[in-house]
């Protein structure tokens, strides 16, 4: 079966690596579709500075992530929402 919205590559600036994900069929906050990026996808290490203050629940969940990746896994729901574990 096709997959309904198909893969999509985002060049990242400056001659930097390619970002791989899809669309979602879910919509966000504002209107838009959600996207997913993929696993192994580069991302950058920093953020804005606005970013904590503008998308305060996008940041928690961006830090909870690399938290995890770093090996915290305190955090159950986060386990599961990753596969990382049954969160027991």
């Amino acid at each position: 079966m096709a997959e309904e919205y198909p893969q999509f590559q985002l060049k990242l600036p400056h001659g930097g690596p390619t970002a791989r994900g899809r669309l979602l069929s879910e919509m966000g906050t504002n209107g838009s579709q959600k996207m997913m990026v993929l696993a192994g996808s580069p991302a950058r290490p920093d953020v804005v500075p606005s970013f904590p203050l503008r998308m305060p629940s996008s940041h928690r969940l961006r830090e909870k992530l690399i938290a995890f990746l770093r090996g915290d896994t305190r955090d159950r729901h986060l386990a599961r929402m990753v596969g990382g574990g049954s969160g027991r």
